[in-house]
């Protein structure tokens, strides 16, 4: 178990390393390297999960601290490989289209913003800077994204494409800022 739970968050951090360079691409406006780098994050999350599902199956009593540790480590590459696949996602449809997509256009880049900003916060966590403001940092990212979601809803209207793109911001964005708490409390014990 021990080695599952040190190879989950390699991989964790791998997913969180391939999901900044999908950012990066994004912000570039290489929606190839976008996506190369978020299916790159999915892969790691994939396989993370993988092993671990392997090792607590050939178990009968695994030990429940390491392996609540490499579950946490599974679930933060499932969310870096998420955050990077709706940022890629955004930044193919931002490349696609005409870019005038107006308000809900804006507000939805700010949605994705503050997405980025609570999945770097996560992975800083990961990468040992667990601390309060690193969690504050995550929960105020989240309840931006949120605003900035709801205020694209408002201005969009159900059928925009930037809408979903900022809905999909937001509930992955709220998810991470969730799970942060949880992996704050982990890093500090």
């Amino acid at each position: 178990m021990e080695s599952a739970a040190a190879f989950t968050a390699r991989a964790a951090i791998d997913a969180g390393n391939a999901m900044e360079a999908a950012f990066s691409s994004a912000k570039a406006s290489d929606r190839d390297g976008a996506l190369d780098m978020a299916k790159e994050a999915v892969s790691k999350a994939v396989l993370a999960k993988k092993v671990l599902a392997k090792v607590l199956h050939g178990k009968s009593t695994a030990n429940v601290i390491l392996s609540r540790v490499a579950l946490g480590n599974v679930e933060d590459a499932r969310l870096f490989a998420k955050a990077a696949m709706d940022v890629s996602r955004a930044a193919a449809r931002r490349t696609a289209a005409d870019r005038s997509g107006g308000e809900p256009a804006r507000k939805s880049a700010e949605a994705l913003a503050f997405l980025m900003a609570a999945a770097s916060a996560l992975l800083d966590v990961k990468r040992g800077a667990a601390s309060e403001s690193t969690l504050r940092k995550a929960a105020m990212a989240s309840e931006r994204a949120t605003l900035a979601a709801d205020e694209a809803a408002k201005v969009g209207g159900t059928d925009n494409a930037y809408v979903e793109d900022a809905r999909a911001a937001k509930e992955t964005a709220a998810e991470i800022a969730r799970r942060a708490l949880w992996a704050v409390r982990e890093a500090t014990k």
